[in-house]
C-alpha cells in the first residue's frame, strides 16, 4: 500500500527554504515511523500537460492501510504531521494500491 502526498509550499518560503526543510527536517521524522518500508521525495519541475503549482510528491509504503494509519498515530507519526501542520502550504494525500504493472525494469 502506498500513500503520495503532494504538497505545495508556504507562499512564505523560497523553493530552496522548503525543498530544505523537506528534504532533511521533515525527512529525518518521517523515516522514523513505525511501519514505513519506502519513502521517496521528488521536487516537481513543471507540469507535463499543464502548468502546476505543486512543489513536491512524497511517496511512502506501508504494508497495509492498517499499517499506515498506526504510523501516523504513533508518536513519530504525530510528531511528522504536527512539523508539518506549522507550515501553511497545502497538501493532498492519496492512498493507493497496486491495479496492474505494465512494465517493469
Amino acid at each position: 500500500m502506498r500513500l503520495f502526498i503532494l504538497i505545495k509550499r508556504d507562499p512564505r518560503e523560497t523553493a530552496e527554504e522548503f525543498l530544505r526543510w523537506w528534504s532533511d527536517h521533515h525527512a529525518n521524522l518521517a523515516k522514523e515511523m513505525p511501519g514505513l518500508k519506502r519513502y521517496v521525495l521528488h521536487e516537481v519541475k513543471g507540469g507535463f500537460e499543464k502548468d502546476t503549482d505543486w512543489d513536491g510528491l512524497a511517496e511512502l509504503e506501508f504494508a497495509s492501510i492498517e499499517a499506515a494509519r498506526a504510523a501516523f498515530k504513533s508518536e513519530a507519526g504525530l510528531r511528522l504531521l504536527d512539523d508539518a501542520k506549522h507550515k501553511r502550504g497545502a497538501r493532498l494525500m492519496l492512498s493507493t494500491e497496486y491495479l496492474r504493472v505494465v512494465r517493469e525494469s
